[in-house]
C-alpha cells in the first residue's frame, strides 16, 4: 500500500515532518504538489515564474535522491481521488497551512479522504502552537 506526501508552499526535504512521518512508515511515497488557483488566490508572472523554478529545483532534489515529486496543474481534490484510486493510498500526509483559501482546499481534501478511508496526517511544523488567541498584559 501507499502513502501521499502533500507539499505545498513547504518545499524542503529537511525538517518536513510530514514527510519524515511517512518515511517512518516504510510504504511506497507518492510525493505531489498542485497547483490549484482560486478566485481568491491567483499569482502574477513574476511569483508563477519563480514558483514554477522552485519546483523544478525541488523536483530536481528529490530526484537526485532517488524520488519524483509529481506536479499537478488543476483541482486538488480532483487529483487527489485518482491518485487515491490509482495507488491505493491508505495515508496521506501533510502540513498546516493557515491561509483562509488553502483551509478550505484541506477541508475538501479531508472530507475525500475519510469517504475512501484514508487516514489523513495534518501536521502542524511552521508554528509552535495552534493558539489563535492574543493575549496582553496591557489593559487599554
Amino acid at each position: 500500500m501507499s502513502a501521499i506526501v502533500w507539499f505545498r508552499q513547504d518545499l524542503r526535504l529537511e525538517d518536513h515532518y510530514p514527510l519524515l512521518m511517512a518515511l517512518a512508515t516504510k510504504r511506497k511515497l507518492i510525493l505531489v504538489n498542485v497547483l490549484e488557483e482560486t478566485k481568491h488566490w491567483a499569482i502574477g508572472r513574476a511569483a508563477s515564474w519563480w514558483l514554477e523554478e522552485s519546483l523544478k529545483a525541488f523536483q530536481q532534489s528529490i530526484k537526485d535522491k532517488g524520488g519524483h515529486l509529481m506536479i499537478f496543474h488543476g483541482d486538488t481534490k480532483d487529483v487527489f481521488k485518482k491518485l487515491i484510486k490509482q495507488h491505493e493510498i491508505e495515508e496521506l500526509y501533510y502540513g498546516a497551512n493557515y491561509e483562509p483559501e488553502q483551509r478550505k482546499i484541506e477541508k475538501k481534501i479531508e472530507s475525500l479522504c475519510k469517504s475512501f478511508g484514508v487516514a489523513g496526517y495534518h501536521v502542524n511544523f511552521k508554528i509552535c502552537a495552534e493558539n489563535f488567541s492574543v493575549h496582553s498584559p496591557l489593559h487599554v
